[in-house]
């Protein structure tokens, strides 16, 4: 079963969905969001060209809902073994760094490859989520 908290569901369109991490802290982030598309994505060439007006106004609510000063945006697409995605489907992330936590700073970094050993605990953790993403049914929460 997923777990709700994680992937809270806090804004939606006809086109994306943005979902707040939970576990923001322990990758040194203040906010940690990421955007999927209500559809099945894989590439950026499959998003459909009315679709990138709501995703920009879903980045305006986001940078005003959580007061974001700045960050990194991204987007996994593609193969997985392309971009250590946890899913086979296109996503975006925001991240913000925890800048208040003194001394107890952390590094954010955002992997592009990972070891044969992470990939396989990714694909072993969402492999489930994947079988029904595949199939067509688009759960409100991942």
């Amino acid at each position: 079963m997923i777990d709700e908290k994680i992937n809270k569901t806090i804004f939606r369109n006809k086109y994306w969905r943005i979902q707040k991490n939970a576990v923001a802290g322990k990758r040194g982030c203040k906010v940690m969001l990421m955007i999927t598309p209500l559809n099945h994505w894989r590439h950026i060439t499959d998003i459909p060209p009315d679709a990138w007006e709501p995703f920009g106004e879903m980045l305006t609510w986001a940078c005003k809902e959580f007061d974001i000063p700045g960050g990194a945006l991204f987007l996994r697409f593609g193969p997985m073994d392309h971009n250590t995605g946890t899913m086979p489907h296109l996503h975006w992330n925001i991240w913000v760094p925890d800048k208040s936590a003194r001394g107890k700073k952390r590094k954010v970094w955002i992997p592009i490859q990972k070891t044969k050993a992470e990939e396989y605990a990714d694909r072993r953790r969402t492999k489930r989520y994947s079988i029904r993403y595949e199939n067509g049914e688009v759960p409100d929460e991942i």
